[in-house]
């Protein structure tokens, strides 16, 4: 039996350990970045900062001068840091600080989704792992969206677990035997209010999911296609009715979490633009002529792109980079073998982190975390639930950066829910190892 006080100490010394690792992550980047002249380590957390700037200080959400855009990015991540420079000023250290708030409470959202599908035991060492994972330790605090949108994944992938194993409770089926009559109306008041609970409750949690799928979605686009798909996916395999109409619920909700920011984008462009118009602007800069698998946006600064009006740019950018695959086919794939590798490297794909030591380290990490993945998925292959909400993420985030550009970054937000089967591998290992008790001598 789980003891609740037990849980908390435990939670509750974890979740010490990864702030504590945090704020030393912030105090030393922010040294770092001090010492090195730089504000920011990321043209992306430039470009954040920034929008965040406009929100906080009530003017248009719009980056650039000259030609601006006004749906660059969707305000998930942004309105977080607005949010924080009205609390604390222009202050990238407080933001730092506040990033390694936000890396703890993602580590402890572990819990719940672990809990669920793969047990209590297996849940606690998942969140020591998002504990102590130093890549997780280091995206917490460099002012970019990879750990909001990891908390926002977990939170969906929660609900998304309840709408999986949560039916819709059927109506007891009708007996014209007078003994049925009889129970119905001995009791009526204990009977239907349990079914109403259950009712309401396998209704009000597909809503959840969409509407938390679309919070997820508007931090980071990429998430947008994830959640119907597996319940599309779902809904067919399981053949159910209950299935499919918890799956239109859910993707109903995740639309209408995504009107008001394709209303505004409409109202700022004159064009339909459900998320942004970046997306031309992402594939072609991991599918052109001299492409390397890593980003690299300078072309933007080049005639004609420069000029261009925001959404002519954007689909100008999808033309060419989809002719690029159509005439370039081979080099396409091979670039997204070069993906790949970037995806799924052992060690940072910086070249400013390099040296031989970070490398040694990032690789015994990476094995021993691959190998407890290994093991929870041999322990959890009878159990497709666990299986789809903690291995799948990661895997859809894969396929989507074979087509635009491949990093680590990439991959540290669906890292996290495979956490679970880590915890799981690790549990299940040490109760193997564990040796048989000796018998107690007899006096």
């Amino acid at each position: 039996m789980i003891q609740p006080q037990r849980t908390f100490l435990a939670l509750a010394t974890l979740a010490v350990l990864a702030l504590g690792l945090r704020v030393a992550a912030a105090l030393a980047v922010d040294h770092w970045a001090e010492a090195r002249g730089e504000r920011f380590l990321f043209p992306d957390s430039e470009g954040y900062w920034i929008l965040a700037g406009k929100l906080a200080a009530g003017e248009p959400y719009a980056y650039g001068l000259g030609n601006p855009r006004h749906v660059m990015r969707t305000p998930g991540y942004p309105l977080l840091l607005a949010a924080g420079i009205k609390l604390f000023g222009d202050s990238l250290l407080a933001a730092r600080l506040a990033g390694a708030v936000l890396g703890t409470a993602a580590c402890l959202l572990v819990y719940p989704l672990a809990r669920r599908l793969v047990g209590h035991s297996s849940a606690v060492v998942g969140v020591g792992l998002a504990a102590v994972d130093p890549y997780f330790v280091l995206f917490s605090v460099l002012l970019l969206s990879e750990t909001l949108f990891a908390a926002a994944v977990l939170v969906s992938l929660y609900a998304l677990a309840r709408v999986l194993d949560h039916p819709i409770p059927r109506a007891a089926p009708q007996d014209a035997g007078a003994q049925s009559a009889a129970a119905t109306m001995a009791a009526p008041h204990s009977l239907q209010p349990a079914r109403r609970t259950r009712l309401i409750g396998s209704l009000l949690w597909p809503a959840a999911a969409g509407l938390l799928a679309g919070a997820a979605t508007l931090v980071r686009p990429s998430w947008l296609l994830f959640c119907p798909l597996l319940l599309v996916g779902w809904s067919a395999l399981t053949r159910r009715r209950s299935a499919v109409v918890r799956s239109l619920i859910a993707l109903m909700f995740l639309t209408l979490s995504l009107v008001p920011w394709a209303w505004r984008n409409w109202r700022a462009t004159g064009h339909f633009v459900p998320l942004t118009l970046w997306v031309g602007a992402s594939l072609y800069d991991g599918l052109h002529p001299g492409a390397t698998g890593a980003s690299d946006m300078r072309f933007l600064e080049q005639a004609p792109w420069k000029t261009m009006h925001e959404f002519t740019q954007d689909r100008e950018l999808r033309r060419e980079a989809w002719d690029f695959v159509r005439s370039h086919p081979a080099e396409a794939l091979r670039l997204a073998g070069v993906k790949l590798l970037r995806f799924w490297s052992p060690w940072p794909n910086a070249p400013s982190m390099d040296a031989w030591p970070i490398r040694a380290a990032s690789l015994l990490w990476a094995a021993a975390l691959a190998a407890a993945v290994l093991y929870g998925l041999g322990a959890c292959r009878r159990q497709p639930t666990a299986l789809l909400l903690l291995a799948a993420p990661v895997l859809y985030l894969c396929a989507i950066h074979l087509v635009f550009v491949g990093s680590i970054r990439y991959r540290i937000p669906g890292m996290y829910p495979l956490l679970g089967l880590a915890g799981l591998g690790l549990v299940m290992f040490f109760q193997h190892a564990r040796p048989a008790a000796l018998p107690s001598p007899k006096n």
